[in-house]
């Protein structure tokens, strides 16, 4: 040992790069098996999606016939084959849905108890009748839809 003195960042930086360039010159099978496998991966995804759309697209002799009527729900009808091979056919006037809300089991609904002594919460016999009024938490500003009961 010629220099006693420890070795400077850039000379510890160096000597790594050194050695972190021959362990990827020695494990270059690994490194691509890294880099193709995703590759591969999504070339047989895209393989496969193709397939399927083939196999779907297939002409079955079921046709799509147009639907004259503008009625919103009416939709294109089927003709010909049986229903499995049906083909999905555009619907020009789709019903509008209606909103859902989706209303918790009276069994779970907000009651007082002991941990919730809130005094604008039903009794917690309404269970039991299924009676329970629905609360809900507004936080629009429209505070006088939100007091009216």
């Amino acid at each position: 040992m010629a220099n006693p003195a420890p070795a400077s960042f850039w000379a510890q930086a160096n000597a790594l790069f050194r050695k972190n360039l021959t362990y990827q010159k020695r494990n270059v099978k690994t490194n691509i098996r890294l880099i193709l496998f995703p590759v591969l991966l999504c070339v047989i995804l895209v393989v496969l999606q193709r397939i399927v759309d083939r196999v779907q697209s297939k002409d079955d002799g079921n046709i799509c016939v147009k639907n004259s009527s503008k009625k919103e729900g009416d939709a294109n009808w089927y003709a010909t084959g049986d229903i499995s091979k049906v083909p999905v056919c555009a619907v020009p006037n789709p019903p509008q849905w209606p909103p859902f809300l989706q209303l918790p089991n009276p069994l779970f609904s907000a009651v007082q108890t002991n941990i919730l002594p809130f005094s604008d919460l039903p009794n917690h016999k309404c269970r039991a009748r299924v009676e329970c009024p629905l609360t809900m938490l507004f936080t629009a500003s429209n505070f006088s839809f939100a007091q009216c009961k």
